[in-house]
């Protein structure tokens, strides 16, 4: 079923704020990012509802 989504990886190809699209595995979705998403982010989906994904940005890890 469409559970294999949650928690997949994406990019974010045009700005996503709050509504855009996303690239997972390769297919355009169209998502909701609450917070919004800048092209080259990559994101995660958390939940789906339809056709559209919504995703959060990838936190950035601290530097070293």
């Amino acid at each position: 079923g469409p559970e294999w989504l949650i928690g997949a990886p994406g990019a974010v190809p045009s700005a996503c704020g709050p509504e855009g699209l996303v690239r997972v595995q390769g297919e355009l979705w169209a998502a909701y990012c609450r917070y919004g998403a800048d092209p080259g982010d990559e994101v995660r989906v958390v939940s789906r509802d339809g056709l559209v994904l919504t995703v959060e940005r990838e936190r950035a890890e601290a530097p070293a």
